[in-house]
């Protein structure tokens, strides 16, 4: 496959449950937006949001608040469940229920699992929590997470020097941030 040039503005969107998706049970917990966005071909802006919801929230309302927050122009990564069920009374998944609501947008869902998410956080220097993490630790994952989808998107769509300016740029990012909350 030939590389891509990476989008003007990229949002990884991450959203963590309380049980797997298709669980009738299952809350969102925690989403987080990570945006990319490239005001040159050698600049690029990073963004973060991450909110905290508690069960009674209802999902579709924090969903639709989620998209709201979407520009009409960017691509949107979500996470999609694994072996969802067809339901036909309408969207199954997070993810559907996303391109539904951002039906202007580019969303692409893709399958990656704990592990996959950890290699790719850990490509960029994140400290990915694991299942031996504390409670506090893992309900707090969906940022490293977001970022972690934003790096198998850049390492699966952009040339070997774009992805080097990309995470260059991003580890700079990571550093500031630190520094502006004195960690």
């Amino acid at each position: 496959m030939k590389p891509m040039p990476h989008p003007q503005t990229l949002i990884s969107l991450s959203i963590i449950r309380t049980h797997p998706e298709t669980d009738p049970r299952s809350a969102i917990s925690s989403l987080a937006l990570f945006t990319v966005h490239r005001r040159s071909r050698l600049d690029v802006a990073f963004a973060l949001e991450h909110h905290f919801f508690d069960p009674e929230d209802d999902a579709a309302d924090i969903l639709a608040g989620a998209a709201r927050s979407i520009p009409a122009d960017a691509i949107v990564l979500i996470r999609q469940a694994r072996q969802a069920p067809v339901n036909i009374a309408g969207p199954s998944t997070d993810a559907v229920f996303l391109a539904q609501a951002l039906d202007t947008n580019t969303v692409i869902g893709f399958d990656a699992d704990e592990h996959e998410l950890a290699e790719a956080g850990i490509l960029i220097g994140l400290d990915m929590p694991g299942r031996g993490s504390t409670p506090l630790r893992w309900r707090r994952r969906a940022p490293l997470h977001a970022q972690a989808m934003w790096v198998i998107y850049a390492a699966s769509f952009c040339s070997a020097k774009e992805q080097r300016a990309l995470f260059s740029a991003h580890l700079a990012w990571c550093a500031l941030q630190r520094a502006r909350i004195c960690v």
